[in-house]
């Protein structure tokens, strides 16, 4: 493989979105607190079944719509600087990286979220300078769109690229439909996964094993 498209939430990056909580608790009046964040994930899920790209206008007023609290455009501007301290980095996941460096691989992070924000948190975990570029959902399609995929490729292959993320449909079946490989990383589920020519790591590590 010439080329490896990393996930970043949940795959390089651990998961954990209490910061949200503290943030949308600290400028929302208690009442519309209560309303928004329970359903921040299902917004956004929502969202990104409805719109190509992630824009801070048009999130902004569709947050506003579905939810009825007013989310302006500086509220999400807030939380995108609130969430640049937000970088735990998954087991395994420098080294990987630097294995995958030594052997002169080409390596990209593709997310359905902002640039700036994760570029800010990949750097400030020591895994920036990894990459040789981050697409994210604010200048490219976002996942599932086939388009999203085939920028992150750009002119390798896709034959000679593999896709690693922790969502089965986003970053599995889509990137497998495409002819690409991937890696379901997956390091919670303990049962077999009954699924044809989905390939399973528990650890980032077992990419070194891999290729």
């Amino acid at each position: 493989m010439e080329k490896f498209i990393f996930d970043i939430d949940g795959t390089l990056l651990k998961t954990n979105w209490e910061y949200e909580e503290r943030y949308f608790s600290s400028v929302l009046t208690p009442s519309d607190a209560e309303v928004f964040i329970p359903n921040i994930s299902t917004h956004l899920a929502n969202y990104e079944n409805s719109f190509l790209r992630y824009d801070i206008g048009v999130l902004s007023q569709y947050l506003t719509d579905v939810s009825g609290v007013k989310i302006t455009p500086d509220i999400i501007r807030g939380w995108m600087e609130a969430g640049k301290d937000y970088y735990d980095i998954m087991p395994g996941a420098k080294k990987v990286l630097e294995y995958l460096k030594s052997k002169d691989k080409k390596i990209v992070a593709l997310s359905n979220w902002f640039t700036e924000m994760n570029k800010t948190r990949l750097e400030k975990a020591g895994l920036l300078k990894y990459f040789d570029r981050v697409y994210c959902s604010d200048e490219v399609d976002m996942k599932p769109n086939f388009s999203s995929y085939i920028t992150a490729c750009g002119d390798t292959p896709l034959s000679e690229t593999v896709m690693i993320g922790d969502s089965l449909q986003l970053d599995v079946i889509r990137p497998l439909e495409l002819g690409m490989d991937a890696l379901w990383f997956c390091p919670n589920e303990k049962k077999p996964v009954d699924r044809p020519k989905v390939k399973v790591i528990r650890r980032l590590n077992e990419i070194k094993e891999m290729y």
